[in-house]
């Protein structure tokens, strides 16, 4: 009984070890013009490999605390998360933008609230900001429609730049 154990057991770290090889991560890109993205407290979760339809995924790794770079030039679509608390809850933004080479930017993502304890436990409105700091101004998003299917995990944008 011992060794079917120990067969199982192998098998299964093998198969862990196998499979966790086969995800593939989004790289930077290695030439061309460049732009860095941040985050006040969001996570970045996937970078779409096609930003008009928003499928490709390429996610991101987990320790994605500091800016990523993207290619500038070319519209990009990720995704960003923000880490639940018992209080409040922002759901998973899909958006896009076209960054300008050399330059930084920030996603400022968080629940805005007036008054901490009228708020407490209330559909509280989560608030969505680009900002170029290296211009030190808004930049203009597209707040993507994303549409996940329930059965595959799949999804895709529905929207005006989905069509293009």
């Amino acid at each position: 009984m011992k060794i079917y154990s120990k067969i199982i057991l192998l098998f299964f770290i093998l198969s862990t070890m196998l499979l966790s090889g086969c995800t593939t991560y989004y790289s930077p890109p290695s030439s061309g013009p460049t732009a860095s993205i941040a985050s006040n407290v969001g996570r970045f979760t996937w970078v779409a490999g096609d930003a008009h339809a928003c499928t490709g995924f390429l996610p991101l790794a987990e320790e994605n605390d500091k800016p990523i770079k993207i290619p500038a030039n070319q519209m990009n679509t990720l995704s960003i998360s923000y880490p639940s608390s018992d209080y409040y809850a922002c759901r998973e933004v899909v958006f896009s933008f076209t960054p300008k080479p050399n330059n930084d930017y920030k996603v400022f993502y968080a629940p805005k609230t007036e008054n901490f304890f009228k708020d407490l436990f209330k559909n509280v409105k989560c608030v969505f900001q680009l900002t170029n700091l290296t211009t030190q101004k808004e930049e203009p998003v597209y707040i993507r429609k994303y549409n996940t299917n329930f059965w595959t995990g799949e999804g895709r944008c529905n929207d005006k730049l989905a069509e293009k």
